[in-house]
This record gives C-alpha cells, sequence and structure tokens, in this order.
C-alpha cells in the first residue's frame, strides 16, 4: 500500500505583502516614504506605480524579485562591454581588421 499525505496549497504559497513579493513592496514603500519626506508630493504617484508595476509582475512570476536580485549580482560576470583583458586573450588576427 502506498503511503500519501495531503496537500495543503496553503503552505506552499509565496508569502506576498498586501499582493506584491516583498522586496517589490519594500522598495515602493521605501520610494513612497523617501518623496513624502522630501516634500515631493508631486512624484508620490510614482510610487504607486512601482507597487502596481510589482504586483501585476508577482501575479506573473511569484519569484521575479529573487530572480531579477541574482540577475543583479551577476552584473559583473556578463558585462556587455569589453575590458582590456578581452582583448588581451583574442589569438592574433581574431576580430582585428
Amino acid at each position: 500500500m502506498r503511503r500519501s499525505s495531503t496537500f495543503h496549497p496553503s503552505l506552499h504559497r509565496p508569502k506576498l505583502v498586501m499582493g506584491a513579493d516583498p522586496m517589490a513592496f519594500y522598495g515602493a514603500a521605501f520610494l513612497g516614504s523617501f518623496f513624502f519626506a522630501s516634500k515631493a508630493y508631486l512624484a508620490l504617484p510614482v510610487a504607486l506605480i512601482a507597487f502596481v508595476i510589482g504586483r501585476w509582475m508577482t501575479k506573473k512570476d511569484p519569484n521575479f524579485m529573487t530572480i531579477f536580485m541574482r540577475y543583479l549580482d551577476e552584473k559583473d560576470a556578463y558585462s556587455p562591454l569589453p575590458t582590456p583583458t578581452d582583448w588581451a586573450r583574442r589569438p592574433i588576427g581574431w576580430g582585428r581588421g
């Protein structure tokens, strides 16, 4: 006889804050508090738009912020700009003229 266990979807849902990924929510909240503290009241809708985009992205992919933060950590590994060491490693005649 096979063993089975019950699957509780509530235990496997991602943790959200007001429907958005916590990091996206905290970023939008920081942006809003910065605008409020600097008395740039006309810029407060930017924080609201950032929150709405974070909530929309969370509906599309619940792990988008984790993936985005990993991408930001690897910015040096995948730099689109050539460095002098790249030129030194090329074989003679490769990519020159």
